[in-house]
């Protein structure tokens, strides 16, 4: 029963049992504990142990449950049920809480304001407004910490440039360049249409009850020219079945695209969580939230012209700020697909990626790692902002063949060793492990080093052979079949710098000789 119910939105799990709402204000409640349906004009739902407690369209509490209790009167904006206790949140932020042993909010947070509370089992935690501090209480060993305060200075949400419902007080503590922290929108569900009242037939039933002549025709009548609709358009249909070499009229299109739209929407609202977890910890505060609309006008609405890559998250594309940054804008792009479950999966795959690149990349501060400005999570889009570097990819400059910069053995060394700086700071400061190219493994090992050499470089110099060599004898050692065998990216990169520091040494050494002769 549960697995067949549907909701539209605004779903809470209790106890064996799930409630959401069904339609426009109609609660609906499937499980072991309850199952009903409830018609009215409610807007927030939250499900306990066992009772279910609702805002109605006065602002005021509706509750159902297996015994009657007491439920408070006036007008709240949120309920938090948890086992055998509530807590709910007036309109000027304070909070009320009842339930059984005479279960009360503690005396030190009655004029406390709250933006948001929570609940799990016993226990609620609220965000305060003044501070933005993390107050608990619910059981006795919080009931030990004399201010309830569990921590302080929470953020209380993402920055960002707009906001639809007012912002929060004192946002700049949390939020640079003027960006804004929004304030939940509590949208108040428009009435239920009054019932449409009955058709009455505007002419009276005949006196005498029985029928006439003309009344005996026109029906007869009217029965045969049914009866012809009903076979010219059966033939229709079986014509166009017949010529569409007989495949069957499968209209499920609109309840599919439905059911793939919920589940969207239902992954999507897991990647907020996600996002708000993770700004709440800290990671990634400096991090700009840009709107859909800046990011369409930077990039052309995403034009060919604008792309400059592809890679496995999606297209890269180059664009500019309104206050005139240049940035590489890399978004995510998913393919749609006529089973709506490989959808949603490829979905949670690309927002979970989306978060995790977001909440590495958010840490990473190191000269030779692109920087991650900010990020955009708006309808269906992800997107991420980095700086942008004019100078074109690595790739371009291995692969061009007018590329001057590096054609020399001196510079290769300098872009490896920048590369390997690079990467031993996410061993070594992140905790981040890549392996090496794989396809280039066969090669080294069979000591075939010289089919992977770029033959458009010129053979080393004699004052460059000792270099080179000392770098394929690194090679060798990175692909050693035993890994406790193999260098750390620290001494890698210390090898590097003695290759590099041979090489230029060389070449130094060479040019005063040829002066001084």
């Amino acid at each position: 029963m549960l697995n067949q119910t549907r909701f539209s939105y605004g779903v809470s799990v209790g106890n064996n049992y799930v409630c959401g709402f069904s339609g426009l204000g109609q609660i609906r409640c499937s499980g072991d504990n309850f199952n009903f349906t409830k018609n009215g004009n409610h807007s927030v739902i939250s499900a306990g142990y066992d009772r279910v407690c609702a805002i109605n369209s006065s602002n005021g509490i509706d509750c159902w449950e297996k015994a009657v209790s007491w439920k408070p009167d006036g007008v709240f904006k949120s309920v938090s049920v948890g086992v055998n206790r509530s807590c709910a949140i007036r309109f000027n932020g304070t909070v009320i809480c009842w339930g059984e042993n005479n279960f009360k909010l503690p005396e030190n947070l009655q004029q406390v304001s709250f933006e948001d509370l929570q609940v799990n089992l016993g226990v609620f935690c609220g965000v305060s407004t003044l501070k933005y501090s993390l107050y608990c209480w619910g059981n006795e060993a919080l009931s030990l910490n004399s201010n309830l305060i569990v921590g302080e200075n929470v953020v209380p949400g993402l920055c960002t440039t707009t906001c639809a419902c007012g912002t929060i007080p004192n946002c700049g503590a949390f939020c640079s360049q003027g960006l804004l922290i929004c304030r939940p929108c509590f949208i108040q569900p428009q009435p239920m249409p009054e019932p449409t009242p009955p058709y009455l037939s505007p002419f009276p039933p005949p006196q005498n009850g029985g029928w006439s002549g003309k009344m005996i025709a026109f029906v007869v009548v009217g029965s045969v020219g049914c009866l012809s609709f009903v076979l010219v358009i059966c033939f229709v249909i079986f014509r166009f079945c017949k010529s569409s070499g007989g495949s069957r009229v499968h209209d499920s299109g609109p309840m599919e695209d439905a059911q793939i739209a919920s589940q969207i929407q239902s992954t999507n609202r897991i990647l907020v969580k996600k996002l708000s977890h993770l700004i709440s910890m800290g990671n990634g505060s400096h991090l700009e939230e840009f709107t859909l609309q800046t990011i369409l006008n930077a990039t052309d609405n995403f034009s060919d012209d604008h792309r400059i890559g592809i890679g496995g998250f999606g297209s890269v594309y180059q664009g500019s700020l309104p206050d005139g940054r240049r940035v590489a804008v890399k978004r995510a792009e998913l393919t749609s697909s006529s089973s709506y479950p490989g959808v949603t999966k490829r979905q949670e795959d690309t927002n979970n990626a989306f978060v995790n690149e977001l909440e590495f990349l958010s840490r990473v501060n190191h000269k030779n790692l692109v920087r991650l400005l900010g990020f955009c999570e708006e309808e269906t889009e992800l997107v991420l902002v980095y700086e942008f570097m004019p100078n074109g990819s690595l790739h371009i400059h291995l692969h061009s063949l007018y590329s001057a910069y590096i054609m020399s053995w001196a510079a290769r060394i300098k872009v490896a060793l920048d590369a390997a700086r690079g990467i031993e700071y996410l061993h070594n400061e992140m905790g981040e492990k890549r392996n090496v190219v794989d396809s280039v493994v066969p090669y080294i090992v069979n000591d075939e080093i010289h089919r992977i050499l770029d033959p458009k470089v010129p053979p080393p110099t004699p004052f460059e052979i000792e270099a080179v060599k000392y770098v394929g004898y690194l090679a060798v050692d990175c692909v050693t079949m035993e890994g406790k065998y193999r260098p750390t990216m620290s001494e890698l990169v210390m090898c590097l710098e003695k290759a590099l520091c041979a090489c230029l040494t060389i070449q130094s050494f060479s040019h005063s000789s040829s002066a001084s002769s």
